[in-house]
């Protein structure tokens, strides 16, 4: 298991592209396609549905922040249920890697945009309660 975990880790991703309410993720030798929801109160932030090809993102991150969070969210499925791997500790610690990839590959600020997903985890958890 640890064998496999490394290599998900370090498996790069080659190429990601949007397209209207779509996003495509080429990792691990496959094309991953999910459809992207926009949702105006993402409590999680991000989420994805079990059984369908859907990402879920709240709307109050935008841009560079907003994409990586799809996909961090495409892969954790994607190596969750291919691998079956534990979606809150294996799978979520790789899409953290590979939402970090993204992000810097695309000259983002990691720290910045950890600050970003904590403010508005705060702001939908504030509004769920």
């Amino acid at each position: 298991m640890k064998q496999l975990l490394r290599r998900l880790g370090k498996e790069p991703i080659k190429k990601v592209k949007f397209s209207r309410d779509w996003v495509f993720i080429e990792y691990d030798g496959k094309v991953i396609v999910n459809h992207i929801i926009v949702d105006k109160h993402e409590r999680c932030v991000g989420r994805w549905d079990i059984v369908l090809n859907v990402v879920y993102v709240d709307d109050d991150l935008k841009g560079l922040d907003m994409e990586a969070v799809i996909v961090h969210e495409a892969v954790e499925k994607y190596v969750s249920q291919k691998y079956n791997l534990d979606p809150y500790e294996e799978a979520h610690e790789i899409a953290t890697a590979k939402e970090r990839e993204y992000l810097e590959k695309h000259k983002g600020d990691w720290k910045s945009h950890q600050l970003k997903i904590a403010h508005v985890w705060k702001k939908e958890s504030r509004r769920s309660h």
